[in-house]
């Protein structure tokens, strides 16, 4: 069996500086353990602050929302109904 091996030297330079810089980011993550009832404390806080700023933001959206179309609304005239009066000519 024959085997082939890179004739370029800067090819297996290539490779193996490609192979280590991989490498470097594999490692190079970080992992952060949080305990504690501190932690939940303040999670559960954000998680509150955020549904309440969420809520506060569909509502003002919904208040604009309302607020245009009724301006926009109140600038539309409304069709006017005439009704045709029938007047029959008396018979003979």
């Amino acid at each position: 069996m024959m085997t082939r091996t890179p004739t370029k030297p800067t090819a297996s330079l290539a490779v193996v500086l490609l192979a280590g810089l991989v490498s470097q980011a594999a490692t190079a993550t970080e992992e952060l353990v949080v305990n504690g009832a501190e932690a939940v404390a303040l999670a559960r806080e954000n998680q509150a602050a955020l549904q309440s700023d969420m809520r506060e933001y569909v509502r003002a959206l919904n208040r604009d929302l309302k607020a245009r179309l009724d301006k926009q609304f109140k600038r539309v005239e409304a069709p006017r109904l005439v009704l045709a009066l029938n007047e029959a000519g008396g018979r003979g």
